[in-house]
């Protein structure tokens, strides 16, 4: 007879402590680690679409790679990253040997300049160049080059050395 008085006791006082456990997490909450990062991406170039292409790569490097957090106030950021996309060029590479009009294909290049800077002090802390290149080709005799795909390849290719060079920045 006892133990059914108690039951109902006994239940509530487990429920409480399965509710109310402690949730543990590695290391002090609210420690600022440092690694929280906000990337700006800002393009002075002639390539439009350039851009936002080379803001997506960066960030999903960035995560994917895991050393920073991403946020997306400057505020709340450890470190702010601006990404200035410039000097883009596009030259004719190869031309076809019947007619000497039209370029067969394109190399294309850009210069992006990294400026990382620590939000606690407001100021540059380091600053580096980064430079890739790209070609198209055309498909046939009768279609202008398409250089969208070469854009991405470019802008992937600077993105993940953007990443790894802001990992780098982290460790060292």
């Amino acid at each position: 007879m006892k133990n059914k008085k108690f039951r109902p006791l006994w239940v509530f006082i487990f429920g409480i402590l399965f509710l109310s456990s402690c949730r543990y997490q590695a290391g002090y909450p609210g420690e600022d680690d440092g690694r929280s990062i906000s990337i700006r991406v800002e393009n002075r170039s002639l390539a439009g679409q350039l851009g936002p292409i080379l803001n997506r790569s960066v960030k999903d490097e960035i995560l994917r790679i895991g050393v920073h957090h991403l946020v997306t106030e400057t505020e709340n950021a450890h470190s702010r990253v601006k990404i200035t996309i410039e000097d883009y060029q596009k030259s004719a590479q190869a031309y076809n040997s019947n007619d000497s009009l039209l370029a067969s294909g394109f190399e294309l290049s850009v210069q992006a300049k990294v400026e990382i800077s620590k939000t606690k002090y407001n100021h540059r802390s380091k600053v580096f160049t980064l430079f890739s290149r790209g070609h198209v080709m055309r498909l046939s005799s009768l279609e202008q080059p398409k250089d969208r795909q070469a854009l991405a390849d470019i802008a992937r290719d600077l993105g993940s050395r953007i990443a790894q060079r802001l990992a780098y920045q982290t460790l060292n």
